[in-house]
């Protein structure tokens, strides 16, 4: 049985997350908060894969999550596991610092993260964060 990933782009307007964007649904990012890349999955939440430097910790859902995002994430009630949420410049940031920490070693942990994200994701991404507003991603997994 396979592991999937559910990520949303979150946009603070007034106050209110509102949902900006549905990774699983925007083929503009296929492959960066999609498909089942382990390696990936490892590093955000340390799901299906243990050990890798600099991982990140599952935070649980943001309780001030967009209409949208909660209404997504009770579908998945029983079956979603390890939800969390980061800002989008801290993910990039810590992103490229786990990289560097993994450079001129001989890991095979890593080798899909850094081809699927830099710096291509963060261009992209940074593309879609045009306004100042405060940016985050929401994400959680099903099996």
């Amino acid at each position: 049985m396979g592991c999937d990933i559910h990520a949303y782009l979150e946009k603070k307007m007034n106050n209110i997350w509102v949902c900006e964007l549905d990774f699983d649904k925007d083929l503009e990012f296929n492959g960066i908060f999609s498909n089942r890349n382990y390696d990936w999955f490892g590093w955000l939440a340390g799901v299906r894969k243990h050990h890798i430097l600099n991982s990140l910790s599952p935070r649980g859902m943001p309780c001030d999550a967009s209409e949208r995002v909660k209404s997504e994430r009770k579908i998945w009630y029983y079956d979603g596991h390890s939800a969390s949420w980061e800002d989008c410049n801290a993910l990039i940031v810590r992103l490229h610092k786990t990289l560097k920490m993994y450079e001129g070693k001989n890991y095979i942990a890593l080798p899909n993260i850094s081809k699927m994200t830099l710096p291509e994701a963060q261009e992209r991404l940074f593309a879609r964060i045009l306004e100042p507003a405060p940016h985050r991603v929401v994400y959680w997994f099903d099996n």
